[in-house]
């Protein structure tokens, strides 16, 4: 059997001295593209859109061993504030093995996600 392991990140990033949701919308916009072009992951914003100085983010990744996918998590964490330059105030890492809750038959999905 395959392992299937799912890295996912909850994190909030402090803005300070931002005055308009269009401002925080170009430096989290930024923040995601540059995470985008260099690492394999999937980068939103999930929360607190419509306060000015905070944005909540969520990433994650996939892969085949624990370590790897926790660390390259957690890196990504570092990155992201490094090129915010805006301290991450919280964060949340999850890594889970999904290999047995996706054993199955090939093309079956459940009827209601």
């Amino acid at each position: 059997m395959e392992t299937v392991v799912v890295g996912v990140a909850r994190f909030v990033v402090q803005i300070p001295g931002c005055r308009s949701l269009k401002e925080k919308r170009r430096i989290v916009s930024a923040l995601k593209d540059r995470i985008r072009a260099r690492h394999v992951v999937s980068i939103a914003e999930v929360g607190d859109q419509d306060v000015h100085g905070r944005a909540v983010l969520a990433m994650a990744t996939v892969g085949s061993d624990a370590r790897v996918v926790g660390t390259a998590i957690r890196e990504l964490l570092k990155r992201a504030e490094e090129i915010s330059q805006a301290p991450v105030v919280e964060e949340v890492v999850r890594v889970e093995n999904w290999s047995d809750a996706l054993a199955g038959r090939e093309g079956e999905f459940p009827d209601r996600w």
